[in-house]
């Protein structure tokens, strides 16, 4: 069996699990916006200790990253959804393996330390 055969019913299903991520994004930035808000209102107080002000400081980069990881998922549920409409049918060649410069990353395998010696044509 090829591997689209492989792939095609998994990105399928992935697309249909990928379209559930997109009606609770907004949902995720409203609740960081209301977070961020509390928060500067319990600062603005001045009637914490150093304690409670790192505790309020790491409740804000807490939400912060949970509404970057929701915009990540909205981002990659796109991307699955996009690759589960596309029409596949051979696999792609790996980066170096069809006689054309190789890959910077594959020049400390070859041994090269200087990267202007390893360069082809020099």
């Amino acid at each position: 069996m090829p591997w689209t055969g492989f792939l095609r019913p998994n990105l399928e299903a992935a697309a249909k699990l990928s379209s559930k991520v997109f009606p609770g994004e907004p949902r995720v930035n409203e609740m960081e916006i209301l977070i961020d808000d509390h928060a500067v209102r319990i600062l603005r107080t001045g009637l914490l200790d150093d304690e409670e002000i790192r505790r309020v400081v790491a409740s804000q980069k807490i939400a912060n990253d949970l509404e970057r990881i929701g915009d990540l998922a909205v981002n990659i549920s796109e991307r699955v959804i996009s690759l589960a409409g596309m029409n596949v049918t051979e696999t792609p060649a790996r980066p170096g393996t069809d006689g054309r410069r190789r890959p910077w990353n594959a020049w400390p395998q070859l041994g090269c330390v200087d990267f202007s010696k390893c360069r082809p044509g020099r």
